[in-house]
């Protein structure tokens, strides 16, 4: 059975990438949230049609939230990997 100081390092790193992880959702949804509504002013609303406008938004999201998935993928991999060392 581990000792209860042995213990102590497994749970602040779990608690250290719990808080990565929901810091790195938090960034990407104020990205989402401010960015990317914002995108019509920066291509000109006047000589762009609104389809091309929202395509651009869509994908801008979609790519946002891949990478953010893909980023919490290689943590993960990261961590159990340190953990089984």
């Amino acid at each position: 059975m581990p000792s209860p100081s042995s213990t102590k390092p497994k749970v602040s790193a779990l608690g250290s990438f719990i808080v990565i992880v929901w810091l790195m959702v938090l960034a990407v949804a104020a990205f989402l949230a401010t960015v990317v509504p914002e995108i019509d002013t920066l291509l000109g609303r006047s000589h762009l049609d609104r389809t091309v406008i929202s395509a651009a938004q869509a994908a801008i999201a979609i790519t946002t939230v891949v990478l953010l998935i893909l980023a919490l993928s290689i943590m993960k991999e990261v961590y159990i990997g340190r953990k089984l060392r």
